[in-house]
């Protein structure tokens, strides 16, 4: 009987909840504004290049347009590779707890 109250969890207390339910909250938002500013700058550079492509193609000729685009995105590769920290295997609390160029 005594190993079963020993192994038996506690229930956290009110006071506890309540620190951590605004801790979690508090991440929460600050993660759901960053996703918020990484999709309107995402959306933004969707519009310059759809409206940016015609012109492109007008002015440089498809090749030269095309190996733009491509260098644009070898660039793109390149950046998050060297900075964007390994999340392999990693818990979503681990992985907000990593520092950019962390590896």
């Amino acid at each position: 009987m005594a190993e079963l109250i020993e192994t038996t969890p506690t229930k956290p207390s009110i006071r506890q909840t309540a620190e951590s339910s605004w801790t979690m909250g508090r991440v929460e938002r600050i993660r759901a504004t960053a996703v918020g500013v990484a999709t309107a700058i995402s959306r933004v550079g969707a519009a310059v290049g759809t409206f940016s492509l015609p012109y492109s193609i007008q002015t440089y000729g498809i090749g030269t347009t095309m190996v733009m685009s491509t260098g644009l995105t070898f660039l793109g590769f390149i950046l998050c590779f060297l900075l964007a920290p390994e999340t392999k295997g990693l818990t979503l609390r681990e992985c907000s707890q990593l520092e950019l160029a962390d590896r």
